[in-house]
């Protein structure tokens, strides 16, 4: 529960800004081990290089940047569901809600953006491939995402409005659609 704890949650929504691949690794590893988990280092590895590319997949799945504060709901909400009669956990969850809402709250949509955007730029080169999306046909060879499958139709924003005729001129006069 070490990564609910209050001191832990308070640094995380500090705002140090975007922090570096290894900087983020050892604050993992602190997580892990506040669990039960105990994982050599080449397991360590691979549930890092798990959890990052599974958030990049998150990141570009998006439809709105907003989505970044839902995901990270969803994933208190499931903490909840697992252990649903723990009153210490609730209240550290509870802790999380807030410490959530109040960093995410004030962004608005260019600040949503502007995040989303500062962590796609952090996960730009990060190409490990991952079992499970190779095998789901969600990841290439080369480690980079399929984020739009060709046979699933794109879902609009909320209030979005289709894309319309794109015409283009050949030189002559004469416009092709």
């Amino acid at each position: 529960m070490g990564f609910l704890a209050k001191k832990t949650l308070d640094e995380v929504f500090k705002g140090h800004g975007i922090p570096t691949r290894s900087g983020l690794k050892v604050f993992f590893e602190k997580i892990a081990h506040c669990s039960i988990m105990r994982l050599n280092e080449n397991s360590m590895d691979k549930l890092f290089d798990l959890m990052m590319m599974s958030y990049k997949f998150c990141l570009m799945k998006m439809t709105m940047p907003e989505q970044i504060m839902t995901i990270t709901v969803n994933h208190l909400r499931a903490l909840l569901d697992l252990v649903p009669l723990d009153k210490e956990i609730g209240n550290a969850v509870e802790h999380a809600y807030t410490m959530t809402f109040t960093f995410y709250r004030p962004l608005g949509p260019m600040g949503f953006f502007m995040l989303r955007n500062s962590l796609l730029s952090f996960f730009q080169d990060s190409r490990v491939k991952v079992s499970t999306f190779l095998k789901d046909s969600k990841q290439l060879q080369n480690g980079r995402f399929v984020v739009y499958d060709k046979n699933v139709p794109i879902q609009l924003m909320i209030g979005g409005q289709p894309v319309g005729l794109t015409k283009a001129s050949d030189g002559q006069g004469t416009s092709k659609s």
